[in-house]
């Protein structure tokens, strides 16, 4: 138990002999009760002495005794709870490592970004739909395997380009403004259409796109501009932010912006 006092087993051992040492002086005091001649007062007193000192150490040693026992039983208890403890340290670390992507065994895939990528499959399938329209069935978008994208940051949500051409696929970073225009453009209408399906038959009547129009030759303004037409057609607002001139003869109704001395202008103009 420690280093406090003498072990359990030489308490035992000292107080079997002192119950040895009693019961001596019970057998000396009942043999001098039986003799016909007067006890020897002097030997009694001595032997009462010796009988209270015996029983006051034994209780001593048995309440040392007890103290002992009721200090190792808090022991007992307080190791316990160190192991429920230690057990539920544990239990919160494993879940974190899961959560944050620390197990070595989840190649630092945390699980916010599990669940992103399952989301982000489903929109770039609903992007190739129309890339594959746009790029004249060129090129298709596909979420990087682990370890295809060279980096140590977190992966898992990078996004691949297989080029038909090729028959290769090479990251979305190798496009050209153009291209990378349409892919971006066929990721936020594919984003459009699975947050339409998630959310339970609400529908996104509106789409607004901020520039991007002057990276685009002829060709690709035209197969951007047949894209949005199409939109419209089923019944969606299309509004584009550009200023490109060219847009104004292709959209008939827009609102132009014109800066001015004393701030900005603005008016709805109709061809």
């Amino acid at each position: 138990m420690g280093s406090g006092g003498p072990p359990i087993a030489e308490y035992d051992q000292e107080r079997q002999g002192l119950l040895v040492l009693q019961e001596a002086a019970r057998e000396a005091l009942a043999s001098q009760g039986q003799e016909p001649v007067a006890p020897d007062q002097e030997l009694v007193k001595t032997l009462e002495i010796a009988h209270n000192a015996s029983l006051q150490a034994l209780g001593a040693h048995e309440a040392n005794l007890e103290a002992r026992r009721h200090k190792r039983d808090i022991l007992v208890k307080l190791e316990s709870k160190a192991k429920e403890g230690q057990d539920k340290v544990l239990f919160i670390k494993s879940l974190s490592d899961l959560a944050n992507g620390d197990d070595p065994r989840l190649k630092g895939i945390s699980f916010e970004r599990y669940v992103l990528g399952t989301i982000l499959d489903e929109v770039i399938l609903a992007a190739n739909i129309r890339l594959a329209h746009m790029s004249r069935k060129r090129y298709s978008l596909e979420r990087a395997a682990l370890g295809q994208v060279s980096g140590r940051g977190k992966q898992g949500l990078d996004i691949m380009v297989f080029d038909a051409y090729t028959g290769q696929s090479r990251p979305a970073g190798t496009l050209s403004g153009g291209e990378s225009f349409l892919a971006s453009m066929a990721l936020a209408l594919g984003m459009a259409d699975i947050i339409q399906a998630y959310a339970g038959g609400i529908h996104m009547d509106a789409i607004f796109i901020d520039e991007g129009f002057g990276t685009l030759d002829p060709d690709t303004l035209d197969v951007a501009m047949d894209t949005l037409v199409d939109l419209q057609g089923s019944g969606r607002l299309i509004g584009i932010i550009s200023h490109v001139p060219e847009l104004k003869t292709r959209i008939p109704a827009h609102l132009e912006v014109r800066p001015e001395d004393e701030g900005s202008s603005a008016a709805f103009r109709i061809s």
